[in-house]
């Protein structure tokens, strides 16, 4: 778990996902929070892409500076948006309507399966193993 610019947020890895948790005092994302939590992806996956599961709280509002960086990043693979609130549904699906998929949701189970739901199959093992014609 990584926390960030005074407990701002909370980043943890999960089997599949990352969950980004915006804090409860957060009403307002701005552009050094967007750079602050990039910079915590950075330091835990490198250049590693995986989908995302946000928690917005009690969001009431996100800079146009911090839209664009959100706009830009390409950390997430996928996104999906956790709020019991139709407002900061709104708000945040207008920030995130994005160059990845992202959806809105109400409910965690539904939102942790969407994300899991477009990983790859996992390969067999000697997937890539050239079968050798069998001769007589």
């Amino acid at each position: 778990m990584i926390t960030g610019d005074g407990a701002r947020f909370e980043l943890t890895v999960e089997q599949g996902f990352n969950r980004l948790r915006w804090s409860p005092n957060v009403t307002t994302i701005s552009g050094e929070d967007v750079q602050a939590t990039a910079d915590a992806f950075e330091t835990v996956f490198g250049p590693d892409r995986r989908p995302l599961l946000v928690h917005v709280g009690a969001l009431g509002g996100i800079t146009a500076q911090a839209r664009q960086m959100l706009l830009e990043g390409t950390h997430p693979t996928r996104v999906a948006i956790l709020s019991a609130d139709l407002v900061t549904k709104v708000i945040t699906a207008f920030a995130y309507a994005a160059v990845r998929p992202t959806r809105l949701f109400s409910d965690e189970t539904e939102a942790i399966r969407w994300l899991l739901d477009a990983l790859p199959e996992p390969k067999p093992e000697h997937a890539d193993a050239d079968p050798s014609p069998l001769s007589h």
